[in-house]
């Protein structure tokens, strides 16, 4: 991409393009304005192709091309390249992809293109189009418009083409006649020829004539790529915004305004269009600017005006503002006869564009008659566009239509009297004398219907009836957000007749009538079809599906799928954007929160794969809680967040209640816990841990009865921030530990930045995940058969086996994810980057795991305390040692007078470690005991040194405990000696069954 830029940037005179970017010219040595601070003398364009402002006090004060049009059009360093580019008329080949072969019907396509490129400037196409249209070179020179010269065909079989593929690609056309075949160019001599290009590639062609003598026509349909839909289609790319206009006129002129962005409809809007506007413009404003033209007879419809009602009727959840100027001109005419700083007015009408129904109330303004004026509101919906308008909206509008000379009371009534369900009840009503006398099965009816035509009805499996309307899911009942559209709907209250039994009949008419769905929570998983279906609080109520056909955006309910996903008020609306390029998201996933995080390497990725892992939670049940470990100030809190971040677009990370997890839980991908230290982890704690690790339910009485009961499951991981370790083993052995340091966090680190930009990319970073869960993830999800033998036979009995299906998840993700984000950048296409990381996972849980235990552990410290007092003891009298049979050496059997248990232990010997070279002293430690003879010892030694003993308190529950520790005694150097018959006693003497312990006491 470097090259990308320096090569744009030697073709670009910067001097010319910002005055052709702002209409502005040099006075002297300045720019007559500034374009962003609006100063005059003080912005300067440098020889060295910088410009730099002496009074802007931000980052847009100096800068060369490409800062230029980041700060101007608020674009992305790609953006800025893209836009430079196709100024330059350069085409950019995407790094991520090859140079593909291309067809011999495109090639003969992009000749023709050039041909009439050359043909333009070498003829009287070039007077016609400067001189006479008033059209600038550099205009077009970028959209390389041409002029037909007849002589097409003989520059075409100059370049071997047959003439088989050149009439194929209906550049040139047959005709047979006395028996000759007559070839000539389908575009005849004269024309001046626009070539519609997508990605560097032609894909249709039109004509005007400039003589006007010849109607314009176009490249045959049945010739022209499926792939055009717009005369300079490339605009819907990286630019915010998009002007759309008609012609090819009028494009150009934008363009000799400063004004790229900016596509032609070139005739009619079509299905297959406004198709693309509603695919290409979900985060973009489109700004139509349609053509003034008079209409053709007195009775017809202005073109322009048709074109922006078949648009805003068309995609009504898209941001559309509609161009309004005087005259009865186009904007190609508007633009040449205006007087002054083009790009100025092109930025007026823009702050000045107007949405589609204050668009509407214009047009209606314009007749002559008040009844017109109606008429005509009626005719477009306005009225019935307002009623679905909330608050100060609805109020916007109505101050407009008064200006018309409509009356309020007019108004407001005419808006009433839209809404169909409550004329049709205040019908029904105003024949009882008495309205409590109406019957409320059929205003029940009056509303089943109305919503059963606008909505639709469901019910779950617990028999709770559901109504998806306007885009959102209502729980039928006396609830506040279904009390409030009935109320706005129907004028209905559930505390006042007879509104009570309504709600009733309401309920049952809607379940005996509604359709049995699977209500999940914010996601649902089907893993018949190998799919998962997520609402991320999309714009519309849309839900997202993901199978390995790919991602799709789905209304919720309202699917073939009978998938209704309640939503999470934690999670920030999200936009899907399926253009996204998922190596461009993986970059910046990698540089704004991989790179962030302040933990050795090969963690990171742990943390990725178990990030990613929280869509497909609904592929293995036992989940691995994440803990982020470390002091203060060492960044787990802030990685925390930045998952958050990604995941809700916002900081979620707290301090929940273990009855707010729970509840939590249902309702969102990841709970975060933050500072969770061993004071806070009560009972009930403890208990959500567990249930969220091993997937199990939580009994509880269903609310408002005294029977039922109701499982409460955490449907979501955990991650947990905090300095001490977890002390309970089978929250150790259920627990991902990652270490945070100061050590790993980069010099340039700033978290605002991070934050803003992890906001700013997060739509782009979710798309890039989903599409790779998509296509490199559930089709490959029969391979964690392969992880979970790996984890069997080569980490056998690893720390955290217990999670070993969400390993196996996550080493699936880590192989898939590997190209994106490499171990190593220059590593040899065979290397196991993956092998190496996931043996790191392993190795770094044990070691984790086995300090914890050690630490935690409460038989290990007492016997380890008592092994302890007994050396002590020993050196402060310092007995004489003999020889010992039982150990075969030297040493001391000593029974401590307040501790009671004969101890052999042996001479320190000094012992050299095999694998680090280094030294330490040893003793052997033998001592033999029963059960109570040890509790009555770990009693005395909590005397002696204050340790306390609140687990073996009894000889039964030392033995039973016992059990469950001698793996974490035998990681410790401690053995228990048992003989054949009596395991795990060592000698049984008149009753008296007896331990025999022995241990390798280190100094």
């Amino acid at each position: 991409m470097g090259t990308d830029f320096a090569q744009i940037k030697n073709q670009i005179n910067l001097l010319g393009f910002i005055t052709a970017e702002t209409g502005f010219k040099m006075k002297g040595k300045h720019l007559e304005q500034c374009p962003f601070c609006g100063g005059h003398e003080c912005f300067t364009i440098n020889l060295d192709q910088t410009y730099k402002c002496f009074q802007c006090a931000d980052d847009r004060s100096f800068g060369d091309v490409f800062h230029f049009i980041e700060k101007k059009h608020g674009l992305s360093k790609s953006g800025a390249l893209k836009y430079a580019a196709d100024f330059a008329g350069i085409t950019l080949v995407p790094l991520s992809k090859t140079k593909t072969e291309l067809t011999e019907n495109q090639r003969i396509l992009n000749d023709s293109a050039e041909y009439y490129h050359r043909a333009l400037f070498n003829g009287p196409g070039l007077q016609h189009m400067t001189a006479v249209r008033g059209h600038l070179i550099e205009s077009l020179k970028r959209m390389k418009v041409g002029y037909s010269d007849g002589h097409l065909l003989g520059f075409l079989r100059s370049r071997g083409y047959s003439f088989e593929d050149i009439v194929k690609s209906g550049m040139v056309v047959e005709k047979e006649k006395d028996g000759k075949t007559l070839r000539y160019d389908f575009f005849g001599h004269g024309l001046i020829v626009f070539p519609s290009y997508g990605k560097g590639n032609v894909l249709h062609f039109t004509c005007k004539d400039p003589e006007k003598k010849k109607p314009s026509y176009q490249l045959n349909a049945e010739k022209r790529s499926k792939n055009w839909t717009f005369y300079n289609q490339d605009a819907f790319g990286a630019q915010r915004d998009v002007i759309l206009v008609e012609g090819q006129n009028d494009l150009l002129s934008c363009m000799d305004a400063g004004y790229v962005n900016v596509a032609g409809m070139i005739g009619q809007i079509s299905k297959e269009q406004i198709q693309t506007l509603s695919d290409r413009c979900k985060e973009k404003i489109l700004y139509i600017w349609a053509d003034n033209d008079a209409p053709k007879g007195p009775k017809s419809k202005r073109a322009g005006d048709e074109t922006v009602r078949k648009i805003c009727s068309s995609l009504k959840d898209r941001d559309i503002k509609i161009f309004v100027y005087p005259g009865e001109l186009d904007p190609d005419d508007y633009l040449k006869g205006f007087q002054g700083n083009k790009s100025q007015e092109i930025e007026r009408l823009k702050a000045e564009a107007v949405d589609y129904i204050s668009w509407e109330i214009l047009q209606a303004g314009k007749l002559e008659s008040l009844e017109a004026k109606i008429e005509s509101l009626r005719e477009y919906n306005v009225f019935e566009m307002i009623t679905l308008q909330v608050g100060i909206n609805r109020q916007i509008y109505v101050d407009k239509l008064e200006r018309l000379g409509l009356d309020r009371e007019g108004i407001e009534r005419e808006l009433d009297e839209t809404i169909d369900v409550r004329r049709k009840i205040d019908l029904y009503v105003e024949g009882f004398s008495n309205k409590r006398d109406a019957d409320p099965n059929i205003i029940a009816g009056i509303i089943h219907d109305y919503f059963s035509k606008e909505g639709r009805f469901f019910y779950d499996r617990h028999d709770r009836v559901y109504l998806l309307f306007n885009n959102k899911t209502f729980d039928v009942g006396n609830n506040r957000p279904f009390n409030a559209l009935i109320k706005k709907m129907t004028r209905l209250l559930p505390t006042k007749e007879p509104g009570r039994s309504v709600w009733e009949s309401l309920a049952s008419e809607a379940y005996n009538t509604g359709q049995m769905i699977d209500l999940a929570s914010w996601i649902k998983t089907d893993r018949e079809k190998d799919c998962i279906f997520f609402n991320l609080n999309s714009p519309k109520n849309i839900i997202i599906k993901v199978s390995k056909d790919g991602v799709d955006e789905i209304p919720n309910g309202l699917n073939e799928d009978t998938v209704l996903l309640k939503s999470s008020n934690n999670i920030q609306p999200f936009t899907y954007l399926p253009d996204a390029d998922v190596k461009e998201g993986f970059h910046l996933l990698k540089t704004l929160f991989f790179d962030a995080l302040s933990c050795e390497t090969r963690q990171k990725y742990l943390i990725f794969c178990w990030a990613v892992s929280g869509f497909l939670v609904g592929f293995f049940k036992n989940r691995a809680i994440l803990k982020f470990a470390g002091g203060a100030g060492s960044g787990k809190t802030t990685a925390a967040k930045f998952i958050s971040l990604l995941f809700f677009g916002t900081e979620d990370v707290g301090t929940p209640s273990s009855a707010a997890a729970f509840a939590e839980a249902s309702q969102n991908p990841i709970i975060f816990i933050d500072n969770l230290e061993s004071d806070d982890l009560n009972n009930s704690m403890r208990q959500f841990l567990l249930l969220s690790a091993t997937g199990g339910n939580k009994t509880k009485r269903t609310s408002g009865t005294e029977s039922d009961t109701t499982k409460e499951r955490p449907d979501s991981l955990v991650l947990v921030t905090a300095i001490e370790p977890f002390l309970l083993p089978e929250l150790i052995s259920r627990t991902i530990e990652i270490d945070f340091k100061n050590e790993y966090k980069k010099d340039d680190f700033l978290e605002d930045e991070i934050t803003r930009a992890l906001i700013k990319n997060r739509n782009l970073i979710l798309s890039s995940l989903l599409k790779f869960i998509a296509k490199r993830i559930i089709p490959k999800l029969e391979e964690r058969r392969d992880f979970i033998n790996i984890l069997k036979k080569e980490y056998r009995g690893h720390a955290k086996d217990r999670m070993d299906e969400h390993f196996a998840m996550m080493m699936l993700i880590l192989e898939r994810c590997m190209p994106f984000i490499p171990l190593y950048e220059n590593a040899l296409p065979d290397h196991k980057d993956g092998v190496e990381i996931r043996k790191a996972w392993i190795e770094y849980q044990n070691i984790k795991a086995s300090d914890n235990e050690s630490s935690s552990n409460t038989i290990l410290q007492l016997l380890e305390g008592l092994v302890r007092e007994y050396v002590l003891r020993i050196n402060f009298i310092k007995p004489e040692s003999n020889y010992i049979d039982d150990i075969g050496d030297y040493g001391w059997e000593y029974i401590h007078p307040d501790i009671g248990i004969p101890m052999i232990i042996s001479k320190p010997r000094l012992v050299v470690d095999e694998k680090t070279g280094n030294d330490y002293r040893m003793s052997k430690v033998v001592f033999i005991s029963s059960a109570k003879e040890i509790v009555l010892a770990f009693s005395s030694l909590s005397k002696i040194t204050g340790v306390q003993n609140t687990k073996y308190t009894t000889p039964s529950v030392f033995g039973s405990r016992l059990g469950n520790d001698l793996n974490i005694l035998k990681k410790e150097r401690w053995e228990l000696i048992t003989k054949h018959g009596i395991e795990p006693y060592y000698k049984v003497i008149r009753g008296k069954r007896s331990y025999k312990f022995q241990h390798d006491y280190i100094y």
